[in-house]
């Protein structure tokens, strides 16, 4: 559920197990930016984390686009939605939920498996987001997390979020993909369950994948 900078810094202080005496979720989410980062700090600090602390000259990241990839859905007017396969163009995609361990293939929860997002290097801002959401999808199926993805739309505010602070993406997520291979190994995941009743307006193709959310869950179908 960790849409911004700092509420991944305080999933990862969670897991830790030194953040008991910080608020609920919910709750850090209702306070301010800078409220949070300064509810973070000793504990971002104890754990090597980079905490920025923002102005009141701090303004929210801009997200310089004219659409999203996730608004088109062109290509989707003749599917066939049904909960567990989706049929677009004599073209059936199936839904990909959460995998247990012993179902993964072999080292995939290893240490030496890395996330290894493309480097944003100038170019076209919307086409390397696509480009690395797609790597990002195909790197959580491969640890069975497929229900436990972010949105496109999420995955972005996160990229211009982190710009802003100057902070790493491509080891933001690196450190992320790591809390999440350690959970992977020691905590059962919860079973997917496919939607029911999905529009097209909820989901845009992306090469091999349908990519469909519906409030705060991420839906995702393979070819």
């Amino acid at each position: 559920m960790a849409k911004t900078y700092n509420e991944q810094l305080y999933c990862e202080i969670q897991a830790s197990g030194i953040g008991s005496s910080l608020p609920s979720f919910n709750q850090f989410q209702n306070n301010t930016a800078l409220t949070q980062s300064l509810l973070l700090k000793p504990y971002a600090r104890k754990l090597g984390l980079t905490i920025k602390i923002p102005t009141k000259k701090t303004t929210p990241p801009v997200i310089a686009r004219s659409h999203s990839a996730a608004d088109n859905h062109d290509g989707l007017s003749d599917c066939s939605f049904h909960k567990a396969v989706i049929s677009c163009n004599k073209k059936q995609y199936h839904f990909l939920g959460n995998q247990r361990n012993e179902s993964l293939g072999a080292g995939v929860l290893d240490a030496d498996n890395r996330m290894q997002l493309p480097a944003f290097d100038k170019g076209d801002v919307d086409s390397y987001l696509v480009k690395a959401y797609e790597h990002y999808l195909n790197k959580m199926i491969e640890i069975g997390l497929a229900g436990a993805t972010l949105h496109y739309g999420n995955f972005e505010y996160i990229f211009y979020d982190l710009r802003a602070q100057d902070i790493d993406f491509t080891q933001r997520f690196e450190t992320m993909y790591r809390y999440l291979k350690k959970d992977k190994r020691n905590i059962n995941v919860m079973k997917s369950v496919a939607p029911s009743d999905l529009t097209a307006k909820e989901c845009f193709l992306l090469n091999k994948f349908l990519v469909c959310s519906r409030g705060r869950y991420n839906y995702i179908y393979r070819a």
